[in-house]
């Protein structure tokens, strides 16, 4: 019987030196943005990040516990809310915190707050990058394409 082989496909050598990220892209420091608002208004405080130069959100459902026990008692106040995390290079936090300023002054009923926390560092390279939208697209020439 005839012994058979496997063929596996070369790969191509790559002769570029490995080159480390903070060599290759400017690295700027990260704010976590955590924004309480009434349950329903935390898509419209993502979309309102987004366009102020927010990079990656997420909502979650939180309830407040508040001491106001009467007043919640009489009208049957409603203390559901949403807790959106919004991750921010740092250069672009002024810009979120204006659009947040003006999102608050508009009524009562789209009143909220925001706190900002400074990252001093990620788990690596691939998770920077991801939280920051870093998106880098290199083409691979093979020898066939000339």
């Amino acid at each position: 019987m005839a012994r058979k082989t496997k063929k596996t496909a070369e790969n191509p050598v790559n002769n570029k030196e490995f080159t480390p990220f903070d060599k290759e892209n400017v690295i700027r420091p990260l704010k976590l943005f955590i924004t309480i608002v009434t349950h329903g208004q935390g898509d419209g405080i993502v979309k309102l990040m987004e366009k102020a130069g927010a990079t990656f959100s997420f909502i979650t459902n939180g309830e407040g516990t508040g001491r106001n026990y009467l007043p919640n008692l009489l009208s049957g106040a409603d203390t559901k809310k949403q807790i959106v995390f919004t991750f921010v290079r740092e250069d672009n936090t002024e810009a979120v915190c204006e659009a947040l300023k003006n999102r608050f002054s508009l009524s009562r009923a789209a009143n909220g707050i925001s706190l900002s926390v400074k990252l001093t560092s990620v788990a690596g390279v691939s998770v920077y990058r991801f939280l920051t939208n870093v998106r880098k697209v290199k083409k691979v020439q093979s020898d066939d394409e000339y």
